[in-house]
This record gives C-alpha cells, sequence and structure tokens, in this order.
C-alpha cells in the first residue's frame, strides 16, 4: 500500500506536488535543513519545483513512499516535511524530516513522525531505519521517544551517520 495520506489532532500529511515549490524553496534553503540534511540544489522555486518531481514524485511512482508535507491543520500552513525515503542501500526506506523555524519545539515533528511509524506497523513492517548526524541531538531524541535505538555507524558521500532502527512486534 502507498503512504498518501495521515492525520494526527493537529496535523495533515499530504504527498508533496510542484505547487509546493515556494514551500520547498523556504524549507531546503534554512539553514538546519542545509546543515542536518545537505544541500539539493534548490536555489529558488524552480528549482524546488524540479527537485520535488524529480525526488519526491518519482520516489512515490517508484516506491509508493516519500516525504509527506505536513500542514498544521489549525492554520492551514505547510510547516515542514515528513515521511520515508527509500534508498538503494536498505530494503526498507527509512524516516525523515525537517520543519520550518517557526514550527521547531512544539512537539510537531514527533507527533507527525509518529503517524508515520504507526502507517509502518500497520503495514506490517518489521523494523524501520532512520539516520541522522551525531551532533543533530534533537533529532536523535525525537527518535529515541519514537523508541528507535542507536545501531551502528555509517559513511555516506563522506559523512559519518548515525543509524537507528526501530523494531516492531
Amino acid at each position: 500500500m502507498s503512504l498518501v495520506k495521515l492525520s494526527t489532532e493537529r496535523l495533515a500529511l499530504t504527498r508533496l506536488t510542484v505547487a509546493d515549490a515556494d514551500f520547498m524553496y523556504r524549507l531546503t534553503t534554512d539553514p538546519e535543513w542545509l546543515k542536518q540534511i545537505g544541500d539539493r540544489g534548490v536555489t529558488d522555486p524552480t528549482t524546488a519545483a524540479d527537485y520535488i518531481e524529480n525526488a519526491h514524485l518519482a520516489m512515490y511512482t517508484q516506491y509508493g513512499v516519500g516525504l509527506l508535507k505536513v500542514i498544521e491543520v489549525h492554520s492551514q500552513q505547510s510547516i515542514g516535511v515528513c515521511g520515508l525515503m527509500q534508498r538503494n542501500a536498505y530494503d526498507l526506506p527509512d524516516l525523515g524530516y525537517a520543519l520550518l523555524p517557526d514550527f521547531r519545539g512544539k512537539g510537531y515533528a514527533t507527533e507527525a513522525c509518529q503517524s508515520v511509524v504507526q502507517w509502518c506497523h500497520e503495514q506490517q513492517y518489521q523494523y524501520l531505519f532512520a539516520k541522522v548526524l551525531p551532533t543533530n541531538t534533537v533529532s536523535i531524541r525525537v527518535l529515541e521517544k519514537l523508541g528507535f535505538s542507536y545501531q551502528y555507524p555509517e559513511h555516506d558521500a563522506g559523512e559519518l551517520l548515525h543509524i537507528y532502527q526501530k523494531t516492531f512486534s
């Protein structure tokens, strides 16, 4: 089954479209995104639309998963992304998320990630991975709250990452 739409009390998660280019431009050029996730070549809304099409829409089509746009229900504002990224090195996708600065520290990341984790459990995943920089203590705390535990270090494109895993019983 494809990951299409999820919701919580405060959030709605839906697939990205090229119409989200302005939002993705703001998100992917945020200094924290660049530090924790990396430069995705987004320099303006046009390249953001290309990024959505070539990375996210392609992943939805090929794997049925991808990052979802996170919308705050009360304001209907796009506040971030959360979802699953399928990488060639793994059989299963890994959990990823990012929020715009004004929406950090309010529990939205944990809430959005929990809805994705619950979806994975309902789809009978045996386990779920997450990759994180060892210095990203905020994301590590989110992962630990969700029941992920540290597994091993990994070098990816010359960068040290820590791999976390949640096992479903």
